[in-house]
This record gives structure tokens, C-alpha cells and sequence, in this order.
């Protein structure tokens, strides 16, 4: 560890304390309790004690912060084990202090202030060397000081040993893609070349772990009696501001504890912990969940009582928070939550998915933008057109947190208590590891040391850490949407994407006429023009095939409409994970494949697999380069190099076993499935079936659903099959032999692309398409046959054998008219007699 050396801090009560008022007959008690309030009033408390420093050099902000300051660290200096000392230095005498600073560097609870970067840049040129060192940290990003902030980065006198902390991977890259996009505009528009002169740093914010721990069991009783809540009741948890337009739209949440109760068969309570903005707020929030969620019991408390605060955790089985709102960029309580040993279900939204480990320690839930859809909206904040309360509702509405993912972990939490001890257990470790306040401090240290050396070498010539300062200063550009915020959700959906119509003109009127949903949108008189085009617009749309309708406000609109689930995307962006596979194989087939598989990417919540099976039209290579998988995460290429001849079954068994999902679906290259394909098999697929066509015609037999482990218990398909024929049915017979049941699906979701014979056997050894398919056939239908005399699967050598026979049978002709297997011998003494068994196919030519 480095000698103890003095730091400097800038301090202001609003910044590091909890606001605070006194209310009539109650105690001194927090209000508001923002969560960059929170964060740096725990940061200052770990800095005063874990800190590695020997004189705390404290710039107040005024006199009135002094009092508050003092208290603050009492403690900290009565247990500190070696001497330490505090100096007070009042803003105004901040020029002097920089002139002869007796700390190298200065940190802020904030981004670092460009007015001290000023004064420094005077006292420095005064005494001509580099006087001191800033740091501060990054809380919220999209409002418009913080984007100044940003600005003034670019051309203020800011210097390499600067330093701005990024709380998670999402906001560090929100800050360079924002101050590239704005050097791009200075440069293009006013000729401007700036650079970003400070340094960023990848620091979390962190958690007092002796506080934030695990509940006792009578904490836990005590907490749920307050509560009047019952031990087997399933309490899921939401802490934070119940603010609907700048934390999280409560929406999914309610319906997907809903859709959780229904599936686990559990009574399930969602405790909210928090305070709103107003009554109004509150009878929003409590008439959305009597609508969306009437199964699940809601308790609110107040987040601003003290004993809530420590103790409702206390309570709770599962912590749940979809934030949906840009503001947000860590999520504090999600690592309090971990630190208190409860599983976390949260969005996959920019630092939540630095915190949780998906199905380690939680579950994140996938997220979706509509590019373009807040075009507008940032100069509109900039010019002062729309407040920045409404600025955050509008964006809001516009991100998908898919409902469908939270209420499947949320069920699977419910019904699995070993589950939640386990994830509940790593989120502990997790938060002890990662999180709790001496790592962060230490990595704060290790910062401010380097900041120090550079410092030196700067004043030693050493390195150079000019910046110029650019007295032309344009008015503040805020990039787009999708510049500034690309890594917040899991996807962006394409302006060219199509979408489905998946809900119902009476669902569009009931979210159009709830105050809760219908904030901050620009069809707020044109509700019934909003119904009346909905109801006319074609299932399956585009954005351009809406752009005309009246009053349509396209894409803000389908965003919306995303958002609440009257329609989901079809572009393989699906917010929701993948329940199933598409298998698809290729070996000069690309032509076919090229009209089938953006088809199969369209489908909702499904992944596709294809094997190039070493195609000499090198389809693996084509389908990487036409769908990326920055763009298209779901479609995933297996390829088999050396073979010269097409084996369906190694292909076949190849692509399944490159599939993670519980669901496969074989789909030949030839098979165009409906756009609803997969929507449609998963209202079939019920456990221990098999979904096919209800009228298998020649080519769309090889189409079939089943589930992924009963594949594994059956060996996949049978690889004695050669040539053109009867894999498929095989398998299908394995699976109902093992004890699958068979359903079917409409035949006019699939369409079958015409081609000869010499197609489908170009790649076989034995072109004869009647002669293998017999062949096989009679393969199959003997293995069967004898599996059900013996009462058993036949082993791998039984098969062999019985191909062979088969074969040797028909070598010469495909006119036999008979052939027979003989299955053995048994004696029975007892009787005098011997059994022989054999299996006899007969086989005559159709007539007519």
C-alpha cells in the first residue's frame, strides 16, 4: 500500500447528504432520497474510514456546509487507528488554495466542475506548472448539465491526469460514443478539432456489506409481521422511487408478477418500498396493478421511514426492478439487494448488466429501442422546448422490457426455493467480492495514486498534459438517441424491421384511456383515430406501410405499442429469449436457403441453427455476412468441412446439438414457414410431444417440433440411414416408441419450394431416389417391428445387421416381391419344440 498522502474533496451538503425537512409532528426524517444523494453520502462515509489518507483537504461550498462536514467526520477520526486530520477551505478562497494546493488531487461527487478547471488553468499559468490533479464521478448522464458537462470536455482546459469515474461499462461507453459524435460536430460544423482530454475510469459505486446482509429468521419474522404477510407467501420486491416516467414504467412488472402467480400456482405479494411524486402518482400506480394484476397482492411502504429502510428486505424472497429509464445508470439497490442474499430479476438495461450475473446471482430480462423513435426529443431538451421530466417520460415509452422473459424467471424463482437460495448465495459473494465499500475505496486509491504520478511527470516534463482551450464555444449539441444511449438496451430494432399485430383494438383502448401508460405521448386527441388505424392496418407491417396514416406519429407509435405488447417485432430482435430452435442443413442448397432463412429469422422468441455441411456454394459464409451477429445474436452457423457426399443424419444430428434452447424444430432449406410459425407451434408445444404438419405432402415431412432432451434419450436420428428417405420418420418413431405423443399443426403453415429429383440426390452416393428410400424404408419399418417384439430400442449392432440384411435382399432388384429377417431361435424342452421368429414384408406393385 502507498504512504498515507493528502486528498482533497469538494464538498456541498445537497451533494453527499440525504435532502432532508422536518415534518409536523414527525422526526427529522429523509425526503427524496436520490440516488446519487445516497450513493455519495455512503461513498464519503467508506472514504473517512477506509480511506488511505493522512490529511483530508475539504473545499466547503459555503459556510453553511461547515457544520454539516464536522459531524460527518467525528467518527471517522475518533476510530481511526493512525493520526489523521481534517482542513476546511471555504469555496471562495479556492484561487489562493490552487496556487500552493497542499493535495495533488481534488474529487468531486459529480463529473468535475469546468469552473475549477478555469481557476486552475489561472493559478497555473501564473506560477507556470500543473497545480493539481480532478476527479469526479458519473451519476446521471441524459440530463442537459451533464451533457454540458460532456461538452465543455471536449474543449475546456482539462488535462490527460483528469480523471471522470464511469460507474459501469454502459456509461463509459454512453460517454465516448457521445463525445465522438459531439467532436465530429464541432469539427464538421464549426471547424473545430477537439479531442476528450480527460481520462475515464471503470469504478463502481459501492455497499456497506456489515449493514446490507442477509436477514435472520427473526428479522424476517418480525418484517413479515409488520407486514401481516404470511411465511409461504411469495414476496417480490421493488425498491427505489415509484416514479413511473424517471425509474422504472411499473407495467411489466405488475404483469409479470400476474403471469408468475398464474404459472406457479402461488400467492405472490409485490412489496414496493418508495415514495411518490404526488396522490395522483399513487392512484395511477394502484388502479394499474387492480387492472393488470388482480391476483397479486400489492403492499406499499415508505421508502422514506427509516426502519423500512433498513428492514423491508428483510421480508422479501425475490428483488425485482425493470428500469426502463436512461437516467438510470447503475442501479444501486440491485447490489443492496445481492449484499442482503436475495436472487435479482432485473432488466438488461446499461449497469444492470454489470451488476448481475444472468443466472448466476440473477436473471436479466432483455430490453428493446425502435430506432428513430426519439429523433426529436434531445435538441427539444436543449432549446428548452420540453422540461426534462418530460423529456425522461418520453423516452421511457419508448423502451420494451420483455414481459414474457420476467414472468418465466419470476415463475421458475417461485416454484424452485433450492434456486433462490443458491442465486441468493452468489449474489452475496458477489456483493462482498465486487462491491463492498474497501474494494471500491482501494480502486479509488490506486486512481488518485496514478493521477499523482502523472501529475509529477508533467511538472517534470516528462509527459506533456497541454490541453487548449477553445474560447469559440457553439451551442451544446446533444447527439441522437441511439448515439448517446446504443449500449443501454439488449437490442435496437431497425427502422425497417416489420412487426405483428399480436393484441386487440379493446386492449388499445384501455392502455389509451390508463394515465399511467399514456404519459408524455403525442396522440393524447386522436385516441379514436389511433383505434380506428390500428384496426385497419394488416397483420404483418412495416413502418413504412403506416407512415401515411393519419395521426400515426410512426415510429413513437410502434414503439408504444411494443412497449405494452399490442404488437411484437419480427425482425430477430426479439426481446424475448429463445424457447426454440430451427434446424436447418445445407449442401448445395443455397438458393433455397437464401429465401427461407430471413423468414426463420423473423420468428418470435426463436433461434436458428444452420450447418453448412461443407456446401461448395459456401452458405455458412453467405449467412454470416448477410446476418451478422452484432445484429442477429439468435442465428448461429455450425459448418462441417471434408465431406463429399450429404449424410441427412450426421447433418441433421449436428445442428441439433449445436442448440441451447428446450425446443428444436427441424426445418429443411426447402420449407418456407408462415411469418406466426413459431407463435403457432408454441401454443402447441405441451411436454412429451411431437408437433408436425397434420398433412405431411412430399417435402414438408422433415418438418417437426420436439423436445431437446428427449432427442438426447433416443440417440438422435439413426446414422445407418443412407441416401434420400425416411431419416425423419425414423425419428419420429423413436420418439413416440420412447413415449412421445403426436399433435399437429395446420399443413398451410408451411410452403414447400418445388424442385426435381436430381436436387434433393445430387450430394448421395446412390442417386436412385426409389431404390434408397426403399431401402430405408424397409429398414425402418423392420427396426421398428423387432423393437416392439423385443420390447426395447435395438442396440447399435442389432441395427447394423439388420441394415445389411435389408441391402442384401434388395442388391439386385427393386422387383423382389418379398423379404424376410430372421430374429432367432428359442428352444422350448418342455414342449419339444423350437421357435423360430422372423419378420416377412411382402411387397406387390399398386394396382390402377
Amino acid at each position: 500500500m502507498q504512504p498515507a498522502q493528502p486528498l482533497g474533496i469538494y464538498f456541498r451538503n445537497e451533494a453527499y447528504s440525504e435532502t432532508t425537512s422536518l415534518r409536523s409532528g414527525d422526526p427529522l426524517r429523509p425526503q427524496g432520497l436520490m440516488g446519487r444523494e445516497v450513493a455519495s453520502h455512503n461513498f464519503l462515509q467508506a472514504l473517512l474510514k477506509h480511506g488511505n489518507w493522512s490529511v483530508l483537504e475539504a473545499i466547503l461550498n459555503s459556510e453553511a456546509d461547515r457544520s454539516v462536514f464536522t459531524e460527518a467526520c467525528k467518527r471517522s477520526l475518533s476510530d481511526s487507528a493512525v493520526p489523521r486530520r481534517v482542513r476546511i477551505t471555504l469555496l471562495a478562497e479556492l484561487a489562493p488554495w490552487l496556487a500552493a494546493p497542499p493535495a495533488k488531487v481534488v474529487h468531486f461527487p459529480n463529473p468535475p466542475d469546468s469552473q475549477f478547471a478555469l481557476t486552475r488553468q489561472s493559478a497555473g499559468a501564473n506560477l507556470r506548472k500543473h497545480s493539481v490533479a480532478f476527479s469526479g464521478v458519473t451519476h446521471t448522464l441524459c440530463s442537459q448539465p451533464a451533457i454540458e458537462a460532456l461538452w465543455n470536455y471536449l474543449h475546456g482546459p482539462w488535462r490527460s491526469y483528469d480523471r471522470l469515474v464511469c460507474t459501469s461499462q454502459a456509461v463509459m461507453d454512453m460517454v465516448r460514443s457521445t463525445t465522438e459524435a459531439m467532436r465530429e460536430h464541432l469539427l464538421s460544423h464549426h471547424g473545430l478539432a477537439t479531442q476528450l482530454h480527460l481520462g475515464l475510469e471503470l469504478i463502481p459505486l459501492g455497499v456497506c456489506t456489515s449493514t446490507h446482509r442477509p436477514a435472520t429468521h427473526a428479522e424476517r419474522y418480525e418484517a413479515r409481521r409488520r407486514l401481516g404477510v404470511a411465511f409461504d407467501r411469495l414476496i417480490l420486491l421493488f425498491v427505489g422511487r415509484l416514479s413511473h416516467h424517471s425509474k422504472a414504467q411499473p407495467h411489466a412488472m405488475f404483469m409479470a408478477a400476474q403471469r408468475a402467480a398464474e404459472a406457479s400456482g402461488k400467492e405472490v405479494v409485490l412489496l414496493q418500498c418508495g415514495w411518490f411524486a404526488n396522490d395522483v402518482v399513487r392512484e395511477a400506480y394502484e388502479s394499474t396493478a387492480r387492472r393488470v394484476a388482480p391476483d397479486v397482492r400489492l403492499i406499499t411502504v415508505d421508502g422514506l421511514d427509516p426502519w423500512w429502510r433498513q428492514h423491508v428486505w428483510d421480508a422479501a424472497d425475490v428483488f425485482i426492478s425493470l428500469a426502463d429509464s436512461i437516467q438510470e445508470t447503475f442501479g444501486l439497490t440491485v447490489i443492496e439487494a445481492m449484499a442482503h442474499g436475495l436472487p435479482v430479476v432485473a432488466s438488461d438495461w446499461n449497469g444492470y448488466r454489470d451488476t448481475i450475473l444472468h443466472d448466476e446471482t440473477g436473471f436479466l430480462v432483455p430490453t428493446r429501442m425502435v430506432q428513430g423513435t426519439l429523433a426529436s426529443a434531445p435538441a427539444q431538451l436543449v432549446a428548452s422546448e420540453i422540461t426534462y421530466d418530460h423529456f425522461l417520460a418520453i423516452a421511457s415509452q419508448a423502451v420494451e422490457v420483455s414481459v414474457d422473459a420476467a414472468s418465466r424467471s419470476l415463475a421458475t424463482l417461485a416454484t424452485n426455493a433450492e434456486l433462490r437460495k443458491r442465486l441468493g448465495e452468489a449474489g452475496r459473494r458477489r456483493a462482498e467480492q465486487a462491491y463492498s465499500w474497501p474494494t471500491v475505496i482501494a480502486a479509488y486509491q490506486a486512481m488518485w495514486q496514478a493521477q499523482r504520478e502523472e501529475l509529477d511527470a508533467a511538472n517534470e516534463g516528462k509527459i506533456s498534459a497541454t490541453a487548449k482551450t477553445t474560447t469559440n464555444q457553439p451551442r451544446v449539441f446533444y447527439p441522437p438517441v441511439e448515439t448517446c444511449f446504443r449500449g443501454y438496451p439488449t437490442h435496437w430494432i431497425e427502422c425497417t424491421s416489420h412487426f405483428v399485430k399480436t393484441g386487440n383494438v379493446d386492449q388499445l383502448r384501455t392502455l389509451l384511456n390508463d394515465p399511467l401508460v399514456n404519459h408524455s405521448v403525442p396522440w393524447r386527441d386522436s385516441r379514436e383515430e389511433i383505434v380506428d388505424a390500428y384496426e385497419n392496418w394488416p397483420k404483418h407491417f412495416s413502418l413504412k406501410d403506416i407512415s401515411q396514416t393519419k395521426n400515426s406519429h410512426p415510429p413513437e407509435l410502434v414503439s408504444w405499442l411494443l412497449k405494452y405488447g399490442v404488437i411484437t417485432a419480427s425482425d430477430g430482435t426479439s426481446s424475448n429469449p429463445p424457447w426454440v430452435t430451427f434446424v436447418t442443413t445445407c449442401m448445395g442448397r443455397l438458393a433455397d436457403l437464401q429465401a427461407t432463412l430471413p423468414v426463420l429469422l423473423r420468428q418470435d422468441a426463436a433461434a436458428v441453427v444452420v450447418v453448412d455441411y461443407s456446401c461448395p456454394q459456401q452458405s455458412g459464409a453467405w449467412a454470416r455476412q448477410q446476418f451478422p451477429i452484432a445484429q442477429f445474436p439468435q442465428l448461429h452457423i455450425v459448418s462441417v468441412s471434408g465431406a463429399t457426399r450429404f449424410d441427412r443424419s450426421v447433418a441433421k444430428n449436428t445442428g441439433v446439438r449445436a442448440s441451447k434452447t428446450p425446443w428444436v424444430c427441424l426445418i429443411d432449406a426447402d420449407i418456407i414457414p408462415a411469418d406466426d410459425f413459431a407463435e403457432q407451434l408454441r401454443s402447441l408445444a405441451q411436454p412429451h410431444c411431437i408437433v408436425r404438419s397434420a398433412a405431411v405432402v412430399d417435402g414438408t415431412g422433415g418438418t417437426f417440433l420436439f423436445e431437446r432432451e428427449w432427442f438426447d434419450a433416443v440417440g438422435g436420428h439413426d446414422p445407418l440411414f443412407q441416401g434420400w428417405g425416411e431419416q425423419d420418420e425414423d425419428l419420429v418413431d423413436a420418439l413416440q416408441f420412447a413415449g412421445a405423443k403426436l399433435n399437429t399443426f395446420a399443413a398451410s403453415l408451411l410452403k414447400h419450394r418445388d424442385h426435381d429429383d436430381a436436387a434433393r440426390t445430387q450430394y448421395h452416393a446412390d442417386q436412385d431416389r426409389r431404390r434408397t428410400q426403399l431401402i430405408n424404408r424397409l429398414y425402418r419399418a423392420a427396426k421398428w417391428d423387432w423393437a416392439r417384439v423385443i420390447q426395447r430400442p435395438l442396440e447399435e449392432h442389432e441395427r447394423s445387421w439388420l441394415r445389411h440384411e435389408v441391402e442384401q435382399q434388395l442388391s439386385n432388384s427393386q422387383d423382389v416381391d418379398s423379404i424376410t429377417i430372421q430374429l432367432g431361435a428359442a428352444n422350448w424342452p418342455l414342449l419339444d419344440k423350437t421357435c423360430r421368429r422372423e419378420l416377412r414384408y411382402s411387397l406387390a406393385k399398386l394396382s390402377g
